[in-house]
């Protein structure tokens, strides 16, 4: 069989527990191709940077609402409080998924109404846009949404983050399609103008249950036509959490493939076991889509 990896110019960023299984899982979906293929990715850290070229550790989706100066310094500290009292919920090793899930769901649920309160319309998350430089996508982002598009494959944005803002900078650097791009996140609802807030949509969207069965649940069959027959998926993920984002996608497990590839972004020596026996991949500190273009080069046939 070949080998794929062989060649690959950025092998040093690359980790990779077995090579045989990955390159067997490679050949299947160049084999059946684009039309078998969908796509299932994180957005904060996994689409977008951890760091940028100094080094200097980069913002989420909900760090950019969070510190922006467009809001009053008392939406911060009420943001902080939130973080302060459930983080430790969430990062707590003797508490079970189960037993976090419930203060996190709170967290998330009470973070959203916050920002209800001070997100009155469409045009403020516009403006904690404009103009930031700590919110980045990975270099080839870009490339790779327009070969996914070009080549009809759909692609789901599954994020604990804000989906409005996650939203907003897709559609501004041409990047959302709405026929093939799909978000399950956390949005906020507005009124018939589309401009003033008035509640929040369900489901609020944690780390707990961001997967195929929640979007599934929240999305009607039309809308969801674009996945049916797809059968082998591209997971991208940048915590260990994120490897179940493909369960509830309907697959016959006899025939589909799954390429897990992880974004290892700090805490290397700490994490890299766990990641290699979970992913298919790690690409460890490496602030590019490099690989995850080349399997696209490689189904492509462009290599």
């Amino acid at each position: 069989m070949m080998d794929y990896l062989n060649g690959y110019e950025h092998k040093k960023n690359l980790r990779v527990k077995d090579s045989a299984g990955l390159n067997k899982k490679l050949e299947k979906i160049k084999e059946d191709s684009f039309e078998h293929l969908q796509v299932i990715s994180d957005f904060d850290y996994t689409l977008s940077k951890y760091h940028n070229g100094d080094g200097d550790r980069l913002d989420s989706s909900w760090g950019i609402i969070e510190k922006s100066s467009v809001f009053p310094s008392s939406f911060r500290e009420k943001c902080r409080a939130l973080f302060n009292k459930y983080h430790p919920y969430e990062v707590d090793p003797q508490l079970s998924i189960p037993e976090k899930t419930p203060h996190v769901a709170e967290w998330y649920t009470k973070l959203i109404e916050l920002m209800t309160v001070y997100i009155t319309d469409m045009e403020l998350i516009k403006r904690s846009l404009s103009g930031c430089t700590d919110l980045q996508l990975r270099d080839g982002v870009p490339d790779f949404v327009s070969r996914l598009y070009e080549h009809h494959v759909p692609f789901l944005i599954f994020s604990a983050g804000f989906g409005e803002l996650i939203k907003e900078l897709m559609t501004t650097l041409g990047l959302f399609h709405s026929d093939y791009t799909k978000i399950h996140s956390n949005f906020l609802d507005f009124d018939e103008s589309c401009k003033k807030v008035v509640g929040i949509k369900e489901p609020v969207v944690h780390v707990f249950n961001k997967n195929g069965a929640s979007y599934l649940q929240h999305t009607s069959p039309t809308e969801n036509e674009v996945i049916r027959g797809r059968k082998n998926i591209l997971l991208f993920g940048d915590s260990l959490g994120d490897l179940t984002m493909s369960e509830g996608i309907p697959q016959n497990l006899d025939e589909s493939t799954i390429i897990k590839i992880g974004f290892l972004n700090h805490d290397v020596e700490a994490y890299l076991d766990r990641y290699m026996n979970e992913y298919d991949v790690v690409i460890i500190d490496d602030q590019t889509m490099n690989f995850p273009l080349q399997v696209l080069k490689l189904i492509s046939k462009d290599m």
